[in-house]
């Protein structure tokens, strides 16, 4: 019996070993992505931009970031409360609400920020940038398809 124990523990090891998803070739993310750092040179040199132009989207970028931080913890506070008062068989109605408010925000900075990005570009850059998936998003949302 304890033979029996000790090789099923062993495989079950191995199994949840060979399981674990590590980084992959082009990102580090494990997601076959590049990161970054890398991104942004290949969309560079994709739209041929200037060094002025990367500088003033990487001066966008970062303002995107700082306006859009706050918004980012409190939707994860907001989804956290969310959760609480599943478990806890509490009215969500109100909490639902805020989440789609603060969700609102950040779709509306993401479309700002992209409309600003494109205004830094000249009309062959933008026949690019169009071109472009939207960022990271693939289908579905970056979520790829899941079913067969």
């Amino acid at each position: 019996m304890k033979k029996i124990m000790i090789m099923m523990a062993l495989v079950l090891v191995g199994t949840m070993t060979f399981a674990q998803r590590g980084p992959r070739e082009g990102g580090q993310r494990g997601d076959n992505r590049p990161n970054r750092d890398d991104r942004k040179e290949m969309i560079a040199e994709r739209l041929d931009l200037s060094d002025e132009q990367q500088q003033q989207i990487e001066d966008l970028r970062i303002s995107h970031l700082k306006t859009t931080s706050e918004t980012k913890s409190q939707l994860d506070i907001k989804k956290a409360e969310l959760e609480a008062a599943i478990k806890g068989e509490k009215p969500v109605d109100k909490l639902i609400g805020e989440i789609g408010k603060l969700e609102n925000q950040l779709l509306d900075a993401r479309v700002k920020h992209r409309i600003a990005v494109r205004n830094t570009l000249n009309d062959e850059q933008k026949l690019k940038f169009d071109q472009l998936k939207g960022g990271h998003h693939g289908p579905k949302g970056g979520h790829g398809y899941r079913g067969k």
